[in-house]
């Protein structure tokens, strides 16, 4: 600014300090660079653990459908042979044909009716109805129609199942547990033992089929 005095100037010189301002400034742009590396660092890892979820899920998922696809072939096989067998009038005994067909023909339901309870459960078109359970009625319940097979087979079953109830689908651990159960049955030599001690309930049988992972192990919230 000049200002005249008597014909002289005065010049007077104003001036800020923004030095505090500029290391605000800088401090406010490290500060959002260090925000948004952080936040592609997390989205970046977010995305790898998503993409190895899909992954194993279609790897659950192919597994399945081939394991499904072999158990499937064996009982079309069966009926495909005996279908054959009484259209060429080879086959005397037709009742017993008949039999071995209706057998064959219910394993691939039970089969199918697990594929679609799959497909619902993960597509989300089942509304689980939770509700509390008494785990150790509902083991029981589902091992008595099992009894004559295990008596058949010559089975000691031993179960160590202590009162405790949870919250779960009745429904949907009763399709569980009987499809657990069936296999430890089946596969088992001379022995399986069901043990629930409020934290965990395990399944075993002494079968070679199941050696290399001989106790099923699923953690239940009490």
């Amino acid at each position: 600014e000049t200002t005249e005095y008597d014909g002289s100037y005065e010049i007077v010189v104003l001036y800020v300090d923004v030095t505090g301002e500029m290391a605000l400034i800088r401090s406010i742009n490290i500060a959002i660079l260090f925000v948004m590396l952080l936040m592609g660092g997390c989205a970046s890892a977010l995305g790898c653990l998503t993409g190895i979820q899909i992954e194993r899920s279609q790897t659950v998922q192919k597994t399945f459908f081939e394991n499904t696809s072999h158990e499937l072939k064996t009982p079309l096989t069966s009926i495909r042979g005996f279908a054959e067998g009484i259209a060429a009038d080879v086959i005397e005994d037709r009742r017993k044909a008949a039999a071995v067909i209706l057998s064959e023909t219910g394993k691939m339901t039970a089969l199918i009716d697990d594929i679609l309870s799959t497909a619902r459960l993960e597509s989300g078109a089942v509304k689980l109805k939770m509700e509390s359970v008494e785990l150790r009625e509902l083991i029981e319940d589902c091992l008595l129609p099992m009894e004559g097979t295990i008596r058949k087979r010559g089975l000691r079953a031993e179960l160590r199942l202590r009162e405790g109830r949870i919250t779960a689908d009745p429904e949907q651990l009763e399709h569980a547990l009987n499809n657990v159960l069936a296999n430890a049955v089946k596969y088992a030599d001379s022995q399986i033992l069901l043990e629930y001690d409020e934290k965990k309930l395990t399944v075993w049988n002494d079968g070679d089929h199941l050696s290399r992972r001989s106790a099923f192990f699923r953690r239940i919230p009490a």
